[in-house]
């Protein structure tokens, strides 16, 4: 993952960089998926494990802003290195704001 967070580090300074993520994340062994954000839903980012070697991160990308995408794929990549997620999944909702929280499920 150390790896991956280099590179990803070299792209933060163009947008354009983010469409190279689901590569990077690939190569260092996590899903990473993207969906839609659900009408009034306040989920940013997810974070659980199919088994012990295979982490998955997902991001609903509720805000259509590249500072907002970089924050919460770092925030749900902390939650990979620390294992959080294998035995409940790690909900993220609100990740802004004065309500900003952690929700484990």
């Amino acid at each position: 993952m150390a790896t991956a967070l280099g590179k990803l580090k070299t792209l933060l300074i163009s947008p354009e960089g983010a469409r190279k993520v689901p590569r990077i994340m690939m190569e260092a062994g996590v899903r990473f998926v993207i969906v839609e954000a659900l009408p009034s839903s306040k989920i940013d980012g997810v974070c659980f494990w199919l088994n012990d070697r295979h982490p998955v991160i997902g991001m609903s990308l509720r805000f259509d802003r590249i500072d907002n995408f970089w924050f919460v794929l770092r925030h749900e990549i902390e939650h990979v290195l620390r294992e959080d997620g294998r035995s409940r999944t790690m909900l993220d909702a609100e990740l802004e704001g004065d309500r900003a929280g952690c929700k484990p499920n």
